[in-house]
């Protein structure tokens, strides 16, 4: 009997990059990031003839999870001050991201987010950090390679 080997990778590596002025810009120093993920809405479409007493369900559409980071906050960093005005700014701008994965494949996911959520935060005996969160819309766009 064969045996499957578990394939797995560090995620030490994964970079995030934002576009600013139509280049590619790295997100540095971040330390935890999630997503983008997706979860698909399902609608309960059951009648007092569903089959065997059972639900029916239906798929709707697909809805994007929000991408935390936590960075070290880094005032001066280039990405970090764009990302800062672009959550600042009325009405918000939709921003291009990549995010490209540290397995040998290079995953790479491009999509489109509002930064929904830029919190700096300061404490003693303890580096600078920020909660970034981005907000998803639209379809990611899944290839391989890298950027």
């Amino acid at each position: 009997m064969a045996t499957k080997v578990t394939d797995a990778f560090s995620a030490q590596g994964t970079e995030l990059y934002v576009k600013i002025a139509g280049l590619n810009t790295q997100v540095f120093q971040i330390q935890k990031m999630g997503g983008p993920g997706s979860q698909v809405k399902i609608a309960d479409k059951s009648t007092l003839s569903s089959p065997g007493g059972y639900e029916e369900t239906q798929p709707l559409m697909k809805k994007l999870s929000p991408v935390p980071l936590t960075v070290i906050w880094d005032p001066a960093d280039v990405a970090i001050q764009y990302l800062q005005a672009s959550n600042a700014a009325y009405p918000q701008p939709l921003e291009e991201f990549t995010q490209v994965a540290s397995d040998p494949s290079k995953r790479t996911v491009n999509f489109h987010a509002y930064v929904s959520k830029f919190d700096p935060t300061s404490d003693t005996n303890a580096m600078g950090m920020v909660a970034i969160e981005l907000t998803p819309s639209g379809p990611p766009v899944f290839s391989v390679g890298g950027i």
